[in-house]
């Protein structure tokens, strides 16, 4: 694949090459959930000077070698809000116990529900990885939940300001245009609660091919929002398309928007933002 998303696939007898490694510590046997394990519970977490709820799941490990050392555990966890999205943490591993510990922080912006453990993963160092689903179909086993009561909630996601949006597009060389396009892409977003932390905005070429690009608030890093959150923040998104784009009349296809909660929002623009690059 090229910077421009052109792709060639080339098949297995269009080419030959082998390479032979003699290692006598091989770990090919991944890591193996022990079944039934599988626990969920709440706790306390000081955080940014303050103190949330939290959900710790853990659950055992079968490893014959040793686990990775950076975050060898994850797992993910869903409510009952449909308009939310999963979520993600990455854990540890304690030799001793053999035991994967994955944290959530639930601060009282997340919303009061029934959260189930859905799935888990685990690396080892060999780079074998095995996981467990959970889920109602009972694939595994039957999900883990436990019910977090929140005295703030938020079940609205981003807002983006329909009215304050603008893009512009500047060839690097008007005199002799290569594709190489500098695009500006300028909106006002503001949310209910939590704060919006980042979003995807998909571009679409003359060919059909979609460019993503990514959109972070710069407060994205903190737990609880610094600024108010609810007031119009400015964004501005410049990215430049490669040499060799295609020329044409391109467009802003797509933007989804999420805030801390994971709640998100697709906003469709296929027919509506324009822009042409020479």
């Amino acid at each position: 694949m090229d910077k421009v998303g052109n792709e060639r696939f080339q098949r297995g007898d269009d080419f030959g090459w082998k390479l032979y490694l003699d290692n006598f510590l091989e770990d090919w046997t991944p890591p193996e959930y022990v079944a039934g394990t599988a626990r969920r519970g709440l706790g306390r977490e000081a955080v940014e000077g303050r103190v949330v709820q939290s959900i710790e799941a853990s659950w055992e490990v079968s490893e014959n070698n040793s686990m990775r050392e950076h975050r060898p555990c994850y797992a993910s966890v869903n409510d009952e809000v449909p308009t939310t999205y999963r979520l993600e943490e990455y854990g540890d591993f304690r030799p001793a116990g053999k035991l994967c510990t994955v944290v959530f922080l639930m601060p009282d912006y997340m919303p009061s529900s029934r959260y189930s453990l859905n799935r888990i993963n685990m690396v080892d160092q060999g780079g074998n990885w095995n996981g467990a689903t959970f889920t109602e179909e009972a694939r595994d086993e039957a999900p883990q939940r436990i019910r977090v009561r929140t005295t703030n909630p938020d079940i609205e996601p981003p807002e983006l300001d329909l009215n304050r949006m603008s893009v512009d597009a500047e060839p690097t060389n008007p005199e002799q245009p290569n594709g190489e396009t500098i695009v500006t892409l300028s909106f006002r977003i503001r949310d209910s609660i939590s704060g919006y932390t980042h979003g995807s905005i998909q571009f679409l070429d003359p060919q059909g091919v979609t460019h993503q690009v990514w959109a972070y608030d710069d407060e994205k890093g903190f737990v609880f929002p610094p600024s108010d959150p609810t007031r119009w923040k400015e964004y501005t998104v410049v990215h430049v398309l490669p040499p060799g784009s295609a020329p044409g009349t391109w467009g802003v296809s797509d933007m989804a928007l999420y805030d801390r909660v994971h709640n998100f929002v697709h906003h469709d623009f296929t027919e509506v933002i324009h822009f042409t690059v020479d």
